[in-house]
């Protein structure tokens, strides 16, 4: 395999829209004390407002990610409507904010560190897990990348379409025969 870490970021970015981002495993007890968030099933995700969840470097759009934040691991959060989805990807734009801009009041772009972290709907007062944080579309060269500035497309794993996936390894698991759905443990693969 070549070193995709150097130069032009078009391999990389060809490796990371042909792969599969996420990794599942069984808990070896039930988690008893708390309800797990329900994966979303429908398909009509692009238009969503979601927030998005996770411990990674913060800054703002103008600057980009200031990765020595990253160490700091405080849990942030932000909202963005998904403006696109294929097969296996959500795709949304981190807009900046003016006269006429799209931008919404808590805009944002997740960092290094936050992948993995789930962007999260509310439907009938119930919140499901849409998508997980991969990575940043970037054309250039990758010694030029600075993350989480305006402009930029985040790319999430979309859930709705792994979720048979998910959930098909557990089927006989002990809270599917109590009616409820499987413990699991999502872990993006890095």
């Amino acid at each position: 395999m070549p070193d995709l870490s150097d130069g032009d970021a078009a391999p990389l970015m060809t490796f990371l829209a042909n792969r599969d981002d996420i990794v599942l495993i069984k808990l070896a007890t039930d988690v008893t004390d708390r309800e797990p968030i329900s994966v979303y099933s429908g398909t009509n995700e692009v238009g969503q407002t979601v927030t998005i969840y996770g411990r990674g470097a913060k800054g703002n759009g103008l600057t980009g990610e200031d990765l020595p934040t990253k160490q700091d691991r405080m849990l942030g959060y932000f909202q963005n409507v998904i403006e696109d989805a294929d097969e296996r990807w959500l795709r949304f734009d981190f807009d900046a904010p003016g006269e006429n801009s799209d931008a919404l009041e808590l805009e944002g772009m997740f960092g290094s560190g936050d992948s993995g972290g789930p962007s999260v709907i509310v439907k009938d007062g119930k919140p499901y897990a849409l998508g997980l944080s991969s990575w940043q579309v970037y054309e250039g060269l990758l010694a030029d990348f600075k993350g989480g500035l305006y402009g930029r497309t985040a790319v999430q794993v979309r859930l709705s379409a792994t979720r048979t996936g998910l959930t098909r390894p557990f089927r006989r698991n002990s809270r599917r025969k109590q009616g409820k759905p499987p413990c699991l443990a999502i872990l993006e693969l890095v």
